[in-house]
């Protein structure tokens, strides 16, 4: 009988590859993870038997940590485990037959097997004679080392009897803190079940922890949540170069094997479109190679190339749909497993199948991305390789350099057509605001059969490429992230959360004193430094949204008043100019009450410049024009409210385009004037022309935010042309402009309360004014002069800074007592005085 060629194809390897510490360093990420290494081979090979159920128990003592997996896959025989530990290494077969495969060490369960000769070296214990025990359905059997260091064959002894249909194989590994610490357990919790649950839905998982120093005791049982596509083909030529499809045929022929030489039926029925006798037969046929032996054409480079340009020709590429996907649903049910239903608030996902072209072969790819925000929880990344967990040296720490995916340049498209680009995967996730700190999962699986390996223990790859599709498909998962995280104040931002807390303290500072006193003034930005302070300088949030959320969170403290956050001591930037009577004055939170009295017409004008242009005419009429640089600031809206409120008349003037309706549309209550058609005719009139929209009008690209946002009427108008204030003034002159917006106001707002506007001066009658002056004006030259002289001192000044006040008030002081003994005017006092006795009291 023909044994089958995976198990014939072996090569011989050393003890030291397995049994010393150093040689098992090779075949690990690194000395940090060698425990969860070895547990995670463990698990790959239990998952390789396509089993239904998965149990994982660990348990830690004081000086060991042991581990047990158990499937109920496929069997694994008395004479699989013979094979497996003999002199020979098999070769694996997802080497050589490129399947997606899985493991850390290559699926060799043999080098696994030296883990505790290996551990014990480092942790200066004797070499322990059982390397692990394997329970089957036929017995049960020990792993024993064999007496002589440099003997490969460990010994194969029977213990006992089977388990039913189960598979188990415990391993206990000599425990050394410096290894093993808290990270073998941590990431097993955190990090490795819960991404073998979240790549494998058709799985059911029963994992069980007990650790020596309570750090953790996780018990916990995963349900399969579905039962997704499963690859269970055969490999594709396809997916060969030429050059490595020669090298493979030729490795084959020169290893030794104990079961026999190697068929060539054997090496086709391994290829996808040749597993049948018929098919083998056929293409042998048609290149004269059906007399030849493997060997004989794996040693000749025509021959083998003849196979191989024969066998592409004779199939179709097989595509990435034959590598199946994990599947949305199945991911989303997984992640509410884990962390709670109600813990997951959101939650997006994105598929890529595609075929990379590298050189004369092809790759088949499948990308599956998700993102969810959990709530109460910092970031969790969960890489899987064909269904396996992808170790991570540093999983919850995006910025670290061992960033696996680093060196590749990512790409990506935004909507707007734009292209972005990042150098690892800490730069694509920094620029969506994912950090440590961050409430989220991030979820990449990647399903190929050739995926470029950049060291044995598979824990680098070469995505160059698959990187642009990746980074694609993590932008359209990516790009709800930072608008989520701040549309519920307080829901997964930890910066959000920090201001809240810096709020509700300066909340408690104005409800004790009433104000927020000087030295607790602070800007916008400086809240954002101090919170990025205390955060260690990760804030995990874009300046913009940080400043959005401090209004945000102001005016739900405030009950809805914008100013609050100016009353809580947080000045904002000047944003606003307000106009009237020849006066400018500079719009803020200390001038609302005052400003919102002036102007019987308040008038609000998007342009600077025609503010500006305007306000000489607009305070010949005691109107009041208010600029905002655009859209209306906090402090101009709440301006315009209270104007209304003391029965100001309001009107908003602004660019007939989208962005000015949308404005206007901000300003829900407010009269919008223009500019309108009706405006431009009027306009027109006043320079005696005939003037019509067509006349002062210009096609634009509108922003389609304010387009989406305006009525369907309102849209049309502004869709594909507009008419900006500047172009009506350009067209009629300054002047002819205000007649047309007096025009408008005078006739939508007929009553209006001139009070506002006037500020009329008492005046003196002379006979009391002119005396009143002439002393007035002796008193201030002689104050001067005796001011001059006590300032002369300060002139050179080397004390250092003091306080300006108190020196003023000290002079001041002295120059009111000089004044009082100067002999004119004590002449003049006691007249004053008498003069005074005779008006009334003032009330």
């Amino acid at each position: 009988m023909r044994v089958p060629i995976e198990q014939r194809v072996v090569k011989r390897v050393r003890a030291s590859d397995f049994f010393s510490y150093s040689g098992f360093l090779r075949n690990v990420v690194s000395e940090r993870l060698a425990y969860v290494a070895i547990l995670k081979e463990l698990i790959d090979n239990a998952l390789d038997a396509e089993p239904t159920s998965v149990s994982v128990a660990l348990k830690e003592t004081a000086d060991t940590f042991t581990v047990t997996v158990q499937n109920d896959g496929r069997p694994f025989p008395r004479r699989a485990i013979q094979r497996t530990f003999s002199s020979y290494e098999f070769f694996s077969s997802a080497k050589f037959w490129k399947l997606p495969s899985r493991g850390t060490l290559g699926n060799a369960l043999k080098v696994v097997s030296g883990a505790p000769a290996a551990l014990s070296e480092k942790s200066g214990y004797p070499r322990p004679k059982i390397l692990m025990v394997i329970k089957t359905r036929d017995g049960s059997y020990e792993i024993l080392a064999a007496d002589d260091p440099a003997d490969t064959s460990p010994a194969i002894h029977r213990v006992g009897d089977g388990i039913g249909d189960c598979t188990s194989i415990t391993m206990r590994l000599p425990r050394h803190d410096s290894v093993l610490h808290q990270d073998a357990s941590k990431y097993y919790r955190d990090m490795l079940m819960p991404a073998y649950f979240l790549f494998n839905p058709n799985v059911e998982f029963r994992a069980q922890a007990e650790f020596h120093a309570d750090i953790l005791n996780w018990r916990k049982r995963l349900k399969p949540v579905g039962t997704p596509m499963h690859y269970g083909g055969l490999s594709s030529v396809h997916w060969y170069g030429k050059g490595e499809f020669k090298r493979l045929m030729r490795d084959l022929a020169e290893s030794t094997s104990a079961y026999g030489t190697i068929a060539i039926h054997d090496f086709l029925g391994r290829r996808r479109g040749f597993s049948s006798p018929s098919s083998q037969r056929s293409v042998l046929r048609s290149t004269k190679l059906d007399g030849y032996s493997f060997k004989r054409i794996a040693e000749n480079e025509t021959l083998s190339e003849k196979l191989y340009d024969a066998t592409k020709n004779a199939t179709e590429p097989a595509g990435p749909e034959v590598l199946g996907f994990v599947g949305r649903d199945a991911i989303h049910d997984a992640l509410k497993e884990i962390f709670g239903a109600d813990k997951v608030q959101s939650f997006h996902y994105h598929r890529v199948q595609n075929v990379a072209m590298t050189g004369d072969y092809q790759v088949p790819y499948v990308i599956e991305v998700a993102l969810a925000g959990i709530l109460g929880s910092t970031l969790h990344q969960f890489y899987g390789i064909n269904r396996s967990a992808f170790l991570l040296e540093h999983p919850n720490e995006p910025y670290h350099p061992d960033d696996p995916f680093e060196g590749v340049r990512w790409e990506w498209e935004v909507k707007t057509g734009r292209k972005d680009s990042a150098y690892s995967l800490a730069g694509f996730l920094e620029a969506f605001e994912l950090k440590e700190r961050e409430g989220a999962a991030v979820i990449v699986h990647i399903t190929s059969p050739n995926l470029r390996i950049k060291d044995y223990a598979k824990s680098r790859y070469d995505f160059s490429p698959t990187g642009s599709d990746i980074a694609q498909a993590m932008y359209e998962v990516c790009r709800f992230y930072p608008k989520e995280r701040i549309r519920q104040v307080g829901g997964t931002s930890s910066a959000v959360e920090y201001l809240k807390e810096e709020l509700l303290r300066r909340q408690a500072v104005l409800r004790e004193k009433n104000t927020i006193p000087p030295e607790e003034w602070t800007t916008q930005q400086a809240l954002f430094y101090k919170i990025r302070t205390q955060m260690r300088g990760d804030i995990g949030i874009k300046r913009k949204s940080f400043i959005a959320a401090i209004l945000k969170l102001c005016r739900q403290m405030g009950d809805g008043d914008s100013s609050y956050r100016e009353k809580l001591g947080i000045k904002a930037a000047i944003r606003a100019q307000f106009f009237h009577r020849g006066q400018e004055h500079a719009v803020s939170f200390d001038s609302i009450e005052r400003l919102s009295d002036k102007g019987s017409d308040l008038l609000l004008i998007e342009k600077e410049g025609v503010a500006e242009i305007l306000e000489p005419y607009a305070s010949q009429r005691g109107v009041a024009i208010l600029n905002t640089r655009g859209f209306a600031s906090e402090y101009a809206k709440q301006i315009m409210k209270v104007a209304e409120q003391k029965k100001g008349n309001i009107f908003i003037l602004t660019d007939l385009d989208a962005s000015g309706l949308a404005i206007a549309q901000n300003l829900p209550g407010f009269m919008r004037i223009g500019i309108d058609e009706s405006m431009i005719t009027h306009a027109g009139k006043f320079v005696k022309r005939r003037l019509e929209r067509k006349d002062v009008e210009e096609r634009y690209q509108p922003s389609l935010k304010h387009l989406k946002s305006l009525p369907e009427d309102e849209r049309r108008q502004v869709a594909e042309t507009r008419v900006e204030i500047d172009a009506l003034l350009a067209a009629v002159g300054p002047k002819a402009l205000w007649k047309s917006v007096e025009t408008v106001i005078t006739k939508r707002r007929t009553t209006r309360d001139l009070r506002r506007s006037m500020e009329p001066q008492v005046q003196l009658p002379e006979e009391i004014y002119s005396p009143w002056k002439k002393i007035e004006t002796y008193a201030q030259r002689m104050g001067n002069a005796l001011l001059e002289r006590r300032i002369k001192p300060f002139q050179r000044w080397q004390a250092g800074l003091v306080t300006i006040k108190d020196k003023e008030k000290t002079i001041e002081e002295s120059v009111r007592k000089s004044l009082s003994r100067e002999p004119e005017l004590r002449k003049v006092a006691p007249l004053l005085k008498k003069a005074a006795d005779l008006l009334p009291d003032s009330e």
